[in-house]
Formats: structure tokens, C-alpha cells, sequence
């Protein structure tokens, strides 16, 4: 195999322990943005205000970082965090379209 398209932290997580990560290259180039998002029920204001209320927490507080590396920065697993990430961590927003105006797209 020449190539193979994925999720960066996904490709990182699948060479992260590969012994032939030194023959290996992440393109710099994204092919899409997708964000990650919390669902809850249609009209569940409750819940989905304290999801939101906990989020604004974890990145006002810089406590995001720390979950960053507990669960992706391991002596099992390495992920760096990428640009993408790291802009979101700095800059959370809830409306759609975001990353494209940030200049996240191709």
C-alpha cells in the first residue's frame, strides 16, 4: 500500500507503537474537517446546557490539555496533538461551519 486516508489522530494511534513509524509520513494536507460533537435528545435542555456548561469548564481551565494527554499521549499510545485540535481546544465553538471560516478546509 502507497497511501491510506483516515482520521489523523487515528492514523497516528495505529503507528504510534509500529516499529516502522521512521517509513512512515502524515500529509500535512486535510483532506475534510469533520468535528467531533455531543448528541443528546431534542429538547433536553437541562442535559445539554450542563454538557455545555462542563465543556466551557475543561477549555477555559486549560484541563482539556490534561485529558488530551491522559488518554492519547500514553506508554501504549502517542498521538500529537494536531493544528485542528489544538485550535479547537483554544477556540470551542458550537456553530457549524466554523472550521471552514477558521481556514481548516481544503
Amino acid at each position: 500500500m502507497q497511501a491510506f486516508a483516515q482520521d489523523d489522530s487515528l492514523l497516528q494511534g495505529l503507528v504510534s507503537n509500529d516499529k516502522g513509524i521512521d517509513t512512515l509520513s502524515l500529509s500535512r494536507l486535510a483532506l475534510s474537517v469533520e468535528p467531533y460533537a455531543v448528541m443528546v435528545r431534542k429538547g433536553d435542555t437541562a442535559l445539554l446546557a450542563a454538557v455545555d456548561r462542563s465543556l466551557s469548564q475543561l477549555y477555559a481551565s486549560g484541563e482539556i490539555n490534561a485529558l488530551y494527554d491522559k488518554w492519547f499521549n500514553t506508554h501504549t499510545l502517542t498521538i500529537k496533538m494536531g493544528r485542528l485540535t489544538r485550535d479547537s481546544f483554544v477556540r470551542p465553538n458550537k456553530q457549524p461551519g466554523v472550521a471552514m471560516v477558521l481556514g481548516h478546509s481544503i
